[in-house]
């Protein structure tokens, strides 16, 4: 992944490791059920989260009326989209460079993804989105112009997706699906019950 992640494991798990970029990694003898019972301890439950934000879902995947590839940071920041969002930025360590700028609304399990402008990163005219995340849509309320739903079961995905001959990856024993949209790739999630549970586009 090009990149080195320096951990103080005085109160960390020996046998399990977790975080966003890397998910879950079994050092030998991890228990997951255990381990992230004990990582969600302090987490808000997805049915005490207040002030769920609103998000509308099109045709294109595109949300909020920010189109990917074309809205700008600006755009984003401007929409009423953007509330509890913290700016963050991944700088490349050799060169000191911004690699890429994100948002994120760890409440709600909601984020935005830029593309860093090579000649100013702090020129939010010049940086585009290039993707976002909702990891949990029990934290937000959501629609879909296309006919999802939360909570849609895998097999009625899949028919939902034929019908509106929407292309997609089919993958029996994962528990996601990728749906082909050039230039960028839409991801599925499905919880451990097989139902829709969150989505990422990048």
């Amino acid at each position: 992944y090009s990149r080195l992640i320096i951990l103080n494991n005085t109160d960390l798990s020996k046998s399990c490791y977790w975080d966003v970029m890397n998910g879950l990694i079994d050092f030998g003898g991890c228990n997951n059920e255990k381990y992230m019972a004990d990582l969600m301890k302090n987490a808000t439950k997805p049915e005490d989260v207040k002030e769920k934000p609103t998000i509308k879902i099109d045709k294109n995947w595109n949300i909020n009326d920010l189109v990917v590839g074309k809205a700008t940071e600006e755009d984003f920041v401007k929409s009423s989209t953007n509330k509890r969002f913290e700016r963050m930025t991944e700088i490349d360590g050799m060169t000191g460079k911004t690699n890429e700028i994100y948002y994120q609304n760890n409440y709600h399990d909601f984020y935005f993804y830029f593309t860093a402008s090579k000649g100013n990163p702090d020129n939010q005219r010049e940086n585009f989105i290039n993707g976002y995340a909702i990891n949990d849509f029990r934290k937000v309320d959501i629609s879909f112009e296309n006919g999802l739903k939360p909570g849609l079961k895998f097999e009625e995905v899949l028919k939902l997706l034929e019908k509106l001959k929407i292309a997609y990856n089919p993958v029996d024993f994962a528990n996601y699906i990728e749906i082909k949209t050039s230039p960028y790739k839409v991801t599925l999630n499905f919880n451990d019950s097989m139902l829709l549970s969150g989505m990422f586009v990048k």
